[in-house]
C-alpha cells in the first residue's frame, strides 16, 4: 500500500510542478464529458475552479488543475461532486484512481488502464 501511495504523491507532485504554457481553463463542456467517462449520468455542473484542487495531503494550486462542483448519478445514486483534475500536454485533462493493479486514466478522450510492467 505504500508503493500506491507513493505513485499517487509522485503523479500528483508531476502535474503540479510540471507546469506548461499550454494548461488551457478546463471548460464547463469539457468537465461533464470528465464525469461521463467515469461513469457519471445526469450531469450538472454547478461550477469549475481553475487553478485549485484538493487530495488527501490538503489543498494546492497550479494552472495544471482544477476542481468541478457537480450533481451527477452513479450507480443509479445521487451524488455531490467535488472533483480534483489534472492538466498535462500528452493527457490533456484527466482523472486518474490508483489501485493494485495499476491506474485507471480517464481524459476528454476517452479510458484507459495503465498496468505496471509484468502485469500486462
Amino acid at each position: 500500500m505504500k508503493k500506491i501511495t507513493l505513485l499517487f504523491s509522485l503523479i500528483v507532485t508531476a502535474a503540479i510542478f510540471c507546469q506548461t504554457a499550454d494548461a488551457a481553463e478546463l471548460s464547463r463542456a469539457d468537465a461533464a464529458k470528465l464525469l461521463g467517462i467515469m461513469n457519471y449520468k445526469n450531469v450538472v455542473i454547478a461550477g469549475v475552479v481553475n487553478g485549485i484542487g484538493t487530495n488527501q495531503q490538503g489543498s494546492f494550486s497550479s494552472p495544471n488543475i482544477a476542481t468541478i462542483y457537480a450533481y451527477g448519478e452513479l450507480n443509479n445514486s445521487p451524488n455531490s461532486i467535488m472533483q480534483t483534475v489534472y492538466y498535462d500536454a500528452e493527457n490533456g485533462w484527466f482523472h486518474f484512481a490508483v489501485s493494485r493493479d495499476g491506474v485507471r486514466l480517464y481524459t476528454t478522450s476517452g479510458y484507459k488502464e495503465l498496468k505496471p510492467p509484468g502485469k500486462q
